[in-house]
């Protein structure tokens, strides 16, 4: 009795210096952060348009993860249906995922494969527009909140689309130590725009409690803000429904 208690104790000890372990690389690789500097005080620019008929938006979920609990996270875009042409916020992750991570190092693939390939999509992004009878390739734009691989890899199962990035972003998407790293894929950037040929410019326009936006449809229905942070260039996005107060869209959402 006395050596197979002997074992156990051995045996849980190696657990829990496992759980530690995990516990220390997963703060370090995802939860660690360097801080911002204080944001400086902003005075509130309230929006106003009219109400504009035909403008909608719905969100299309292409991935999940721990459906059967009640926390989780979604991936996937929101649609924006516009008279002047339809938009594309984010894509979720590509279909073809696995195939597009299988050339990195082990470690990398892993960290890919159990954590951002929770997300893959069983239905191509192409498939799921048709269903809520929208033609991909009849999109006016497709824009990127940013271009982490679970935000950009849709592009790669919808037709060529224009897609609206910044000049910031584009650089860091080029970036080879970016792409070691797994956070951006290569195939998915030759979808962007050419490094040099930013699609997406701020204007020094205030909009709510943000210095600079860019209103897409010249008509206040929907304004990019920067969010930068979680990429250099990060964005947010801005539906106005003319009686309703703002409503702020992202890219992913946690329930």
């Amino acid at each position: 009795m006395s050596a197979i208690s002997k074992w156990l104790r051995r045996l849980l000890l190696l657990v829990v210096i496992a759980v530690a372990a995990s516990s220390v690389a997963f703060y370090l690789l995802y939860l660690r952060r360097t801080a911002l500097p204080p944001a400086a005080p902003h005075a509130i620019v309230a929006p106003f348009i009219a109400s504009l008929p035909g403008l909608s938006a719905c969100w299309i979920e292409t991935g999940k993860t721990f459906s059967n609990f009640s926390f989780g996270s979604t991936a996937g875009s929101i649609l924006v249906r516009h008279p002047a042409g339809d938009l594309l916020i984010d894509t979720g992750n590509s279909s073809h995922f696995d195939d597009e991570i299988r050339g990195y190092p082990f470690g990398t693939w892993f960290k890919l494969r159990f954590l951002a390939g929770q997300l893959k999509p069983e239905v191509p992004l192409s498939e799921l527009l048709h269903r809520v009878k929208e033609d991909p390739a009849k999109l006016r734009w497709v824009i990127l909140s940013h271009a982490h691989l679970d935000h950009s890899g849709g592009l790669m199962d919808l037709p060529r689309v224009p897609v609206l990035l910044s000049q910031e972003e584009l650089q860091f998407a080029v970036d080879p130590s970016v792409q070691a790293k797994g956070f951006v894929i290569a195939t998915h950037v030759q979808k962007f725009p050419t490094p040099g040929s930013p699609t997406l410019r701020f204007d020094p326009q205030p909009y709510e409690t943000f210095d600079e936006s860019a209103d897409l449809y010249k008509d206040g229905s929907v304004v990019v803000v920067p969010l930068r942070g979680h990429t250099p260039r990060q964005r947010g996005y801005l539906r106005e429904s003319g009686s309703q107060p703002s409503s702020f869209l992202r890219g992913r959402r946690r329930r």
